[in-house]
């Protein structure tokens, strides 16, 4: 579902909150209070519906509470107005006062995208780049991880491990996936295979040793 707001926008299926189209960066506890406000509009919501619903069951105090409301009031600010959103009735909970539309979001371009860019084996590329070639077999690996992508576009994030044998493919296999996930952000990490660490790092490691270990400063590293 999105909900819309003002210059908000409040999207349930990629949990995120966005202002004028641009995602707004919150805690993840504070955007479950925002979108259990969000859905009841207009409605005196107390601290113990609150601890039912987004908080769970877990104990909190008033002033964590407080906290909270104060964070996801700062997230929701429109300059233009200076009234807040979320209203406070005193002694007895909170209302979320603007006015909200809401409608159903359909799987979004962005995942469309993703499996329609994925590669497939029987559609033969004429360009000879590698990254337009066909990729053999592995067509039911590449759905697995762009279903996992969808997925956590939509907040539900999770973590796939690839194994198997030296040399049949798996740094391949990422490479084309990374390839075909569009508009989203792609972080490549490696393995340092040689013994100690990188030769960037070694100098500041015996620089720090010979601070540590100097006469103007003492031998608080000892073991």
């Amino acid at each position: 579902m999105l909900h819309r707001f003002g210059p908000f926008e409040l999207d349930e299926r990629r949990f995120e909150l966005r202002r004028r189209g641009k995602p707004v960066a919150v805690q993840r506890q504070v955007l479950e209070t925002i979108a259990y406000l969000v859905k009841n509009p207009d409605r005196l919501i107390s601290k113990d519906e609150l601890i039912k619903g987004p908080w769970k069951g877990t104990a909190v105090s008033d002033a964590a509470l407080a906290h909270v409301i104060m964070v996801a009031r700062r997230a929701l600010t429109d300059r233009n107005k200076g009234k807040p959103i979320i209203e406070t009735v005193r002694g007895k909970g909170y209302r979320f006062v603007a006015e909200v539309t809401t409608s159903t979001t359909p799987a979004s371009a962005r995942d469309s995208r993703l499996e329609m860019q994925l590669p497939a084996s029987s559609n033969p590329s004429k360009s000879g780049s590698t990254s337009d070639r066909p990729f053999l077999g592995r067509e039911k690996e590449l759905k697995t991880l762009a279903t996992a992508a969808a997925k956590a576009t939509a907040g539900h994030g999770s973590l796939v491990l690839i194994g198997g044998e030296p040399g049949i493919g798996k740094t391949s296999l990422l490479e084309r996936f990374g390839k075909a996930a569009h508009e989203m952000d792609v972080l490549w990490g490696r393995c340092w295979e040689a013994r100690g660490p990188p030769r960037s790092r070694r100098g500041t490691l015996r620089i720090g040793w010979r601070e540590a270990t100097s006469p103007a400063c003492p031998d608080r590293w000892s073991r």
